[in-house]
Order: C-alpha cells, then structure tokens, then sequence
C-alpha cells in the first residue's frame, strides 16, 4: 500500500510538472489560464488538489494494469489522501528549493566571483609552469 501512495503521489506530480511553461503539456495551462482558480486547481495547477479527482483515476489504471490490489473504498480514501499528504510535502520542499535558488541568484555576495577563482586557477598554473620552464 506504501508503494501505492508513492507511485500516485509522484505520477500527480509529474502531470503538475508537465503544465509548467516550457514543458509538453504547458498549452494547457496557457490554454485554460482564464479559468478560475477553483477549476484549475484540480486539474492541472496543484499536486494537492489534484489528488481527489485524478488519485482514483492513477489507482484504477493501476488496477486494471495489475500493478497492485485495493480491496475497499477505504483503502483507496487512505491512498488518496497520503499521496496528498506527500505532494504536500513535495511541494514545499519544491518552493524552498525555488526560493533559495532566487535568493542565491539574487544576493550581492562576491565570495565566488568568477574572476577571483580565474585568478587563483592562474597563479596556481604558474606556481605548476614556472618549474617546468627553468628545464
């Protein structure tokens, strides 16, 4: 059951990734961007809100392919509502991940620049070369 709630929860986030911009299916997104929010939601614009309306259908299609066994509605509700619980979980990791990268882009740190590490990769060839040279 474990298994389960993984593979539904990863395969609604990968239909959320596919509308992003840039993506294969980001004409649906671009097609369906007037729609309210309360329409987008479930169908493509939230792993969370997707999980109810297109968990059952993963799990089915699970079903009839023989990949796994769900012996009541129950244990369907519990599927559903944990692989929501890990997209949620996905998601904010998603949105830190995203944060930091912008705050790193961002930040008027010079520590790195990259003409301070050109410079010290060039005096450490010559501390390597001027040897060589003197031969």
């Amino acid at each position: 059951m474990i298994q389960t709630i993984f593979i539904t929860a990863l395969i609604i986030l990968f239909f959320h990734v596919c509308t992003w911009p840039g993506m294969v299916f980001s004409f649906v997104s671009e097609a369906l961007k007037n729609v309210p929010a309360y329409l987008k939601k479930p169908l493509f614009d939230c792993p969370i809100c997707m999980c109810p309306w297109w968990g059952p259908t993963v799990v089915a299609c699970g079903i009839v392919g023989n990949v796994w066994h769900v012996d009541n509605v129950w244990q369907l509700a519990i599927i559903v509502a944990s692989a929501a619980g890990i997209n949620t979980v996905l998601i904010y990791v998603i949105n830190q991940g995203k944060q930091l990268a912008k705050t790193l882009n961002e930040s008027e740190c010079n520590c790195t620049s990259k003409e301070k590490i050109r410079d010290e990769r060039l005096k450490r060839l010559e501390r390597f070369v001027d040897p060589l040279k003197s031969r």
